[in-house]
């Protein structure tokens, strides 16, 4: 709950907007529910009675009533997309801008592949539900309750009996909301896996080849797409078991209304305007009830993405101004290791560095020489606080590093 809260806060911006999308549904819906009661009454007053003008006058109306709520829909539909994606473009910038602000050791924890796939598919998750799924949502809610009130106006008792069918159809809806969302976030994990395989073997496809190790890397990114088809398959089969469920029930509504209803007709106590009237607002009940399932589908996919996005905006820079850090001064360029330490973050019991002191005049050039892993890359990164020293420091200047701000220190 925390995280869709979370989500739904990216509307504050344009709550203006989101606010008229929703009463531009209301709106619509209630055309929609006028639809019905007008087609009753032209069957009623105008066919039954043989009097073509009533006929007419209804088609009319039913007709200003369509176009109306078409030119609604319209602008509800414009309003809405726009409004959600200003709200995923706000979202994808905040992202890019944290990805700036983040540490080296970040991406050297963090497989580049997670962040394209965080960046690219969650984020279309994200914008799918945000984009028109939430208003879609919204309005099967309305259309729901809206259209089970006008139903009970209409006729109370054939109502009470139609609505038997919902409660095992509530239960489908519960058991496909409480798996479908598993299956979601673990298929935008293994996607994440997925994408790493793919980046890491593009962007080294030179070494592959030099070492002929393309057999092998064709059977890693097999073997992650064969658990990203299984994962699917898991999610396909909650859904095959979901919707033809959900299906039945709906057909057993239709069943009911031509023989509860059909009976209450030809006994006189109702209309067969009234009667076709209510399975016309009958489909305002069951498209909000069958759209459930992938509602729902489409609202777990975005929160299976969005603890992903998250835990990117929540991650904390690991070299950081310390509060007193000062700009560094032009620099002439004297260099100093001071009995300097050093070891990863994730690997701090096997020191790169251990009391390691250098000294670079001004102009000076020096070569450092040494083995894969001795520490010459992170001498550089040690200078740029890339990375910070476990012991000892780093001077320009006679300025440690660690007190000058990371702003002027990379500037120059």
């Amino acid at each position: 709950m925390a995280t869709y809260k979370r989500l739904l806060g990216y509307i504050g911006p344009y709550k203006g907007r989101f606010a008229l999308a929703i009463l531009l549904v209301v709106v619509s819906i209630l055309g929609e529910l006028l639809t019905p009661f007008l087609f009753g009454l032209a069957i009623d007053r105008g066919v039954s009675s043989g009097d073509m003008r009533q006929v007419l006058l209804f088609a009319g109306l039913l007709i200003g009533a369509q176009v109306v709520r078409s030119v609604f829909n319209y602008a509800q539909w414009m309003v809405q997309h726009q409004t959600g994606q200003n709200i995923v473009q706000d979202l994808r910038n905040e992202l890019y801008a944290k990805l700036q602000t983040l540490s080296q050791s970040f991406y050297r924890e963090m497989p580049t592949g997670q962040i394209m796939a965080r960046m690219t598919s969650d984020v279309e998750a994200v914008q799918e539900y945000l984009g028109w799924g939430l208003m879609i949502q919204i309005a099967a809610l309305v259309s729901f309750f809206g259209t089970t009130a006008a139903l009970f106006f209409v006729d109370g008792p054939l109502t009470r009996v139609l609505l038997l069918p919902m409660i095992p159809l509530a239960i489908v809806v519960f058991f496909f909301d409480k798996h479908i969302g598993t299956a979601w976030e673990r298929i935008r994990e293994q996607m994440g896996n997925l994408t790493t395989v793919l980046q890491e073997n593009i962007s080294g496809v030179r070494v592959v080849k030099a070492f002929a190790q393309e057999r092998l890397e064709i059977g890693k990114f097999r073997s992650q797409n064969a658990e990203q088809r299984d994962l699917n398959l898991v999610r396909a089969r909650v859904e095959a078991l979901s919707f033809p469920a959900m299906d039945l029930m709906i057909g057993l509504t239709f069943v009911l209304l031509a023989w509860v209803g059909g009976m209450r007709v030809m006994q006189g106590e109702t209309t067969i305007g009234t009667f076709f009237a209510y399975q016309w607002y009958l489909w305002g009940i069951i498209w909000p009830v069958r759209f459930g399932g992938w509602i729902i589908s489409m609202m777990r996919e975005a929160m299976g993405a969005a603890p992903r996005l998250f835990q990117l905006l929540d991650a904390e820079p690991a070299i950081a101004n310390t509060p007193d850090a000062y700009p560094l001064p032009p620099l002439e360029g004297a260099i100093e290791f001071r009995d300097v330490s050093f070891a990863f973050p994730d690997a701090p019991d096997k020191p790169v560095l251990e009391h390691f002191n250098l000294r670079v005049a001004p102009g000076e050039v020096i070569a450092i020489l040494g083995e894969t892993g001795t520490g010459k890359s992170s001498i550089f990164n040690l200078l740029l606080r890339f990375y910070a020293v476990t012991g000892g420091a780093v001077l320009i200047d006679g300025h440690a590093v660690r007190d000058v701000t990371i702003e002027s220190l990379r500037g120059q």
